[in-house]
């Protein structure tokens, strides 16, 4: 039995194969028209979702390990405490569950349905909190600083309108020569 969970386990683990996608990502982003926001939203979904895939996996093989009988072992998993509501015969009902609480947990709502029955399954919740949160801060902040970017492009080219309109109200320069300036800046808003 613990064979087969192990074996299972590493057939799960080959979604890791998907790092060959790097490959085709390069490629696909050297004849992309999309713009850099819309690339990095999709990026950080795929990246989550794979993220997400990897930590229901293990959550699945943690709820059928037959763990040791002793004093002290809390034999539970979160499969025997779901049952009612997981289909144990079913293992696509129950890879959505584990799914689900994957991305409950990893985003840290955590509804309490679907949870950990013993220590193993608690420790591992915690480092899907822990890296949930951090892949959550990282891909938030990444994308903000993307679409702020042109923001603050926007507030630098007002600055130097404003030093040029300064410059040229103190200093003796001629109007064409203003003019010219000028509707440089506004071509170069566009």
């Amino acid at each position: 039995d613990e064979v087969d969970v192990a074996s299972k386990l590493l057939r799960s683990l080959r979604i890791l194969r998907l790092a060959r996608l790097g490959r085709v990502k390069e490629r696909l982003e050297m004849h992309s028209t999309m713009k850099q926001a819309t690339k990095m939203l999709i990026n950080f979904s795929i990246t989550g979702f794979v993220i997400a895939h990897t930590y229901a996996c293990i959550f699945y093989a943690l709820g059928h390990v037959e763990y040791p009988s002793g004093p002290n072992i809390n034999r539970t998993t979160w499969l025997h405490v779901n049952s009612e509501t997981v289909d144990l015969d079913d293992w696509f009902d129950t890879y959505v569950a584990a799914f689900y609480w994957s991305l409950a947990t990893m985003s840290t709502i955590g509804y309490g349905d679907i949870s950990a029955a013993n220590h193993v399954e608690r420790l591992f919740s915690v480092f899907v909190m822990v890296t949930g949160t951090a892949i959550y801060a990282y891909g938030i902040t990444s994308i903000f600083q993307v679409l702020s970017g042109p923001r603050q492009y926007q507030v630098r080219l007002m600055q130097q309108k404003d030093v040029l309109s300064e410059y040229l109200g103190k200093m003796v320069v001629p109007e064409r020569l203003k003019r010219e300036l000028r509707e440089y800046f506004i071509h170069y808003e566009r």
